[in-house]
């Protein structure tokens, strides 16, 4: 057979290889861990986890980069592209490390792998071993080929190599430059958060890519707002800095968006059963959905080991919540203590210090508090779906005191009514013990009423829930912006 005849046959089974969302998953881990054990067989030290991760973030992030423009360049599904930048990832990570140890290098030059510390088009630079720069080209020339070879445009081709090009220059130099720009002041925090930007990235461009079956629930961030700043209050009580106020309210956000997402498909039976439209996330999402979970409480015990379990319990009370082989939620009672329980963990998740909790019987009367108050504050949340939860025989306070005899608007207004009391405690907390000025507690004093407002006035339960979800996130923003540090 002639080369021509050999390619075709590659392509054909590289375009042959049928999608499944683990080839996201295990491409890039196995691409890494036989980088980095070449890479050590050519007297480089990679022993560092952090560096590792960071690593293999980025090669995530290759990934996820290379298939979105050959798919853009192709005019393709981007399904159908994961396997063939799959097997070009393989061989272009692997390759260097190989090349390296047959290409003679000087002594003074060539001498080690490293990021473009500034933009080189050409890939090439006096410290970068050659193996490097052979393979990205290779890479480009395969992804210019490949998309030929699929197309039979010219055009394409070039689109496919500048595609291509332009994620390589990420990956080599963008990334870790604008990361050290941003990060490079916090010392070893800047590997871990560079690492978190290459997975917020991959996510990003992941939920483009299945715009259609994840847009409906991805909507619905508003959902997970109010979660990400009881972390952020946390923090800012025990006097950390902004950055880590910011990061575990970040961090929390992002784990209950990934349970609102997950939660979505596994109540696809119950909206179908129900007579609704069952939102259109895919089986497939939801294995990179729980993946995400996973790196999540991986990158949360590298960047704070302490606060490593509380995320893990956090994650925990939501699967248990939602999960339809244990789905807590249908007990009276029992889910509001979860929900309860989250709370206090997101909490605590941001109180946490480098290595205890701070001193002090704020902590767990704060802790005790949230308990409490997102118990009795999530019941709102039950009166969009009362009709589907009667159905299901999912015990709510509705559905509960429904059946006993009670009329929905005494329940109603009961639960409106409840949910808006539990806002008056942090401003009078505020005003009587921390002496704070009545001209800093009167917003929250106003806030707290919007919540009853808008369950009692609007009479579309859909519209005053998710009105009423952005009343609590803008409650709870306001709370932060006063928060006094107590540690």
């Amino acid at each position: 057979m002639s080369v021509v005849n050999h390619v075709d046959a590659f392509f054909k089974r590289a375009n042959s290889i049928a999608y499944t969302p683990y080839l996201l998953i295990f491409a890039p881990l196995i691409v890494v861990c036989v980088r980095l054990a070449l890479e050590t067989a050519t007297g480089h030290n990679l022993s560092n986890v952090h560096l590792v991760f960071n690593y293999f973030s980025g090669y995530l992030q290759l990934q996820i980069m290379l298939v979105a423009a050959l798919a853009l360049a192709a005019g393709q599904d981007w399904r159908r592209q994961v396997g063939a930048v799959s097997i070009g990832l393989a061989f272009c990570a692997w390759l260097p490390p190989v090349l390296d140890l047959i290409i003679p290098r000087s002594v003074e030059t060539h001498t080690t792998y490293r990021y473009f510390e500034e933009f080189q088009w050409d890939f090439a630079a006096p410290y970068q071993l050659l193996g490097e720069t052979i393979t990205v080209w290779l890479g480009v020339v395969f992804m210019a080929f490949y998309a030929w070879w699929l197309t039979r445009s010219l055009a394409r081709a070039a689109a496919a190599a500048l595609g291509a090009w332009a994620a390589l220059q990420v990956f080599a130099w963008a990334w870790i430059a604008y990361g050290l720009a941003l990060f490079g002041h916090l010392g070893e925090r800047a590997v871990d958060l560079m690492a978190a930007c290459a997975l917020a990235t991959v996510f990003t461009i992941y939920a483009a890519l299945n715009w259609k079956t994840l847009a409906p629930s991805l909507k619905r961030f508003n959902h997970a707002l109010p979660w990400g700043l009881m972390a952020a209050i946390g923090a800012r009580l025990a006097g950390q800095d902004w950055l880590a106020v910011g990061g575990k309210g970040l961090a929390m956000f992002a784990a209950f968006l990934l349970l609102t997402l997950a939660n979505d498909y596994w109540d696809r039976e119950q909206d179908a059963a129900a007579g609704g439209a069952a939102r259109p996330i895919t089986k497939d999402d939801l294995v990179v959905v729980l993946y995400f979970h996973v790196l999540l409480a991986f990158w949360t015990s590298l960047v704070f080991q302490a606060g490593f379990f509380l995320m893990v319990l956090f994650l925990s009370l939501g699967t248990a919540y939602h999960l339809p082989e244990l789905r807590f939620k249908r007990l009276f009672c029992l889910g509001y203590k979860i929900e309860g329980g989250a709370a206090a963990a997101a909490f605590l998740f941001g109180a946490m210090g480098a290595e205890r909790f701070p001193a002090g019987s704020w902590l767990p009367l704060f802790a005790l508090l949230l308990f409490g108050g997102l118990a009795l504050g999530s019941m709102f949340k039950d009166y969009k779906d009362i009709d589907q939860d009667r159905s299901d025989k999912i015990g709510t306070i509705y559905t509960r005191q429904l059946k006993h005899g009670r009329t929905l608007k005494g329940v109603h207004r009961f639960v409106a009514l409840s949910t808006s009391g539990m806002f008056f405690a942090p401003p009078i907390w505020l005003y009587v013990a921390q002496e704070a000025a009545l001209t800093a507690v009167a917003p929250l004093i106003v806030l707290a009423f919007l919540p009853a407002v808008l369950l009692l006035a609007i009479g579309d339960r859909k519209r005053a829930v998710e009105l009423t979800m952005w009343s609590v996130a803008l409650y709870l923003a306001a709370f932060l912006s006063v928060a006094p540090v107590l540690a």
